[in-house]
């Protein structure tokens, strides 16, 4: 839900928008009676909150104008006791409400609550799509009558979908929804924040619940098509079939040993905590290295846990030189739970993909695909290499960056991917570099990171990548987001004024004919 607070008090609306923002909604602030009745005009509001006395217009005249100009979203009303104002009369000007100051904040909050149930009952409070429910009175969601956790914005994103279910929602649309107008971060926390409910519906088997309309936006799968895709998860069981799981685990013990040396280095790093509250600054350096390292890659073969406490330990050590007792026991629990899940479990995707990514190649009528992965990680490589060869698609790897572009000149690729954090060249200055050569500033640039937070996903956009895939990668994922990136860039190239007059006068031939 959305609200709009015009009160002049910076401390209380500043408190009661955190209190508000903390359930899942999104709140706006005005200081003076113009702003609101600016914002009142711009937005779709669930409840506006609005104070008698404020600066350029007053609350009644403000509410009135609303109300002249048909916005019927409900008001509620704060005064102070000492207001020489009749309460009767401020009812009679069009708002719905009112609360004297100073209130008790559980007495407002139960109205605010009781608002905006009324509102989301006219509306219809329980929404869903399939097996899908969501109830926004309790803000539970639900797949085949098991919990999904999701995020606030996640949350928000979700009911957004269900309430506009007939429509494709592009980037500027959902920002103007979700976010307040003063903090809209761009379409990538957008595309993050998607990738983040997908990755959460996956984990109770929903599928692909939440599809992308290339060049459009994203909207809610049909229900027709969403039915057939969960029939074959359930085939599936969510697991993949049997010699694909074989392949799997062929692939995981070829390189257990290496990722458990990796893992080793951890050890010792611990070890050096608990005996000293330092690191040797060498092993110190490593051990950060690894750690981003086995945070993306060991995730590709299923083991999250792992994935998470490598994160956590790659944090941990980034902040400081030294470090306390408490600290250190965390980073040494941290290391044994690593090993012990690589040690024990078995490896697993998380989902079944639904699409056949070898057939996505076919279908894109192109010729041979090539394609430049530069990561510091020799494992990631090998895994991307022999997962794009499989599909037809022409791979290079390069594992130093001080060879880059060397190796860009001689592979001339259609596209190229870079991991953000790597040693002598981080893949953000490399992407800077990219953008500012003459030759080769127009071909498509995607990310492979583990950092997918809204401010890291934002420098990558900011420096003029084109896409970014998160670590953990789903295969198909991967080779869905290139072959989208590379059509784009060749039918953009293809758009010359030649070509754009050439098909003007098409359309007038056409229409004279008609």
């Amino acid at each position: 839900m959305r609200i709009l607070i015009i009160d002049p008090d910076r401390a209380m609306t500043k408190a009661l928008a955190t209190a508000l923002r903390g359930q899942n909604h999104v709140v706006d602030l005005a200081g003076d009676g113009q702003t609101g009745w600016e914002l009142g005009q711009s937005y779709n509001y669930d409840l506006i909150i609005l104070d008698v006395v404020l600066p350029k217009i007053d609350g009644i005249t403000l509410c009135r104008k609303l109300r002249k100009h048909q916005i019927t979203t409900p008001i509620l009303f704060l005064t102070d006791r000492d207001d020489n104002i009749d309460r009767a009369h401020l009812l009679e000007t069009g708002a719905n409400d009112y609360i004297p100051k100073p209130f008790d904040w559980s007495e407002l909050l139960t109205r605010i609550r009781s608002w905006l149930h009324q509102r989301s009952s006219s509306q219809s409070g329980v929404l869903s799509w399939g097996k899908l429910s969501l109830n926004s009175a309790t803000c539970q969601v639900t797949y085949a009558g098991k919990p999904v956790s999701l995020r606030p914005k996640e949350y928000s994103l979700l009911e957004l979908f269900l309430r506009y279910s007939d429509r494709i929602l592009n980037c500027e649309l959902i920002l103007k929804q979700l976010w307040a107008y003063n903090e809209s971060p761009g379409e990538q926390a957008v595309r993050a924040h998607i990738k983040g409910l997908r990755q959460q519906l996956r984990k109770v088997d929903a599928g692909n619940i939440i599809e992308t309309v290339y060049g459009l936006g994203y909207r809610l799968k049909p229900q027709d098509r969403l039915a057939i895709s969960q029939s074959k998860i359930n085939e599936n069981n969510g697991s993949l079939p049997a010699n694909l799981q074989q392949a799997l685990a062929i692939s995981w013990e070829n390189l257990k040993q290496d990722t458990l040396a990796q893992v080793a280095i951890l050890k010792q790093a611990a070890r050096q905590l608990l005996d000293s509250g330092k690191i040797d600054p060498d092993l110190h350096s490593q051990a950060i290295n690894e750690a981003h390292k086995l945070a993306g890659f060991v995730g590709t073969f299923g083991f999250t846990k792992a994935s998470y406490l490598a994160r956590q330990i790659e944090d941990l050590l980034e902040q400081s030189s030294y470090f306390n007792e408490q600290e250190a026991a965390f980073c040494q629990r941290w290391t044994e739970n690593i090993e012990q899940e690589l040690t024990f479990s078995q490896p697993s995707l998380p989902y079944f993909p639904e699409a056949n990514s070898e057939e996505i190649v076919r279908k894109t009528n192109l010729e041979k695909i090539k394609v430049l992965v530069v990561d510091d990680d020799p494992q990631i490589l090998r895994i991307i290499k022999k997962l794009l060869d499989s599909r037809g698609l022409e791979t290079t790897t390069l594992e130093n960056p001080c060879f880059f572009w060397e190796v860009l000149e001689k592979v001339a690729p259609d596209l190229v991917i870079l991991d953000v954090k790597m040693p002598f060249f981080d893949g953000i200055e490399l992407c800077k570099l990219i953008r500012k050569h003459s030759e080769w500033a127009k071909v498509p640039v995607l990310f492979l990171t583990a950092y997918n937070s809204t401010e890291n996903l934002q420098k990558v956009f900011n420096v003029g990548a084109d896409d970014f895939v998160s670590k953990p990668f789903i295969g198909t994922e991967l080779v869905t987001r290139i072959i989208a990136r590379i059509e784009r860039n060749r039918f953009l190239r293809g758009v010359t004024p030649r070509n754009i007059l050439k098909s003007l006068d098409t359309l007038k031939t056409q229409q004279q004919a008609i």
